[in-house]
């Protein structure tokens, strides 16, 4: 049977292995590039303005009539560009 203090040193040890585990999928996951229509991308402003003359996306009209009347979506929402990286 183990001691009492081998098994705190396992479990410690366990948690500082954990913790060092997630510490590096987050560090994985901030370098990650964003693609798509995420904000950041490097398509982003090309996509919204393909959205705004499509009508599709957060430009869509049938999503006026799903909020409450207080919130307007202007029909000419303007796209800021962004300085190239």
């Amino acid at each position: 049977m183990t001691s009492l203090r081998k098994r705190k040193a396992a479990i410690s040890w366990a948690l500082v292995a954990q913790h060092m585990r997630s510490t590096l999928e987050d560090r994985l996951w901030d370098q990650m590039r964003p693609v798509g229509r995420e904000f950041g991308s490097p398509d982003f402003e090309r996509l919204m303005e393909e959205d705004r003359r499509k009508g599709s996306g957060i430009f869509d009209p049938a999503l006026k009539g799903m909020y409450s009347s207080s919130i307007e979506i202007p029909e000419d929402m303007p796209v800021q560009s962004r300085k190239p990286l």
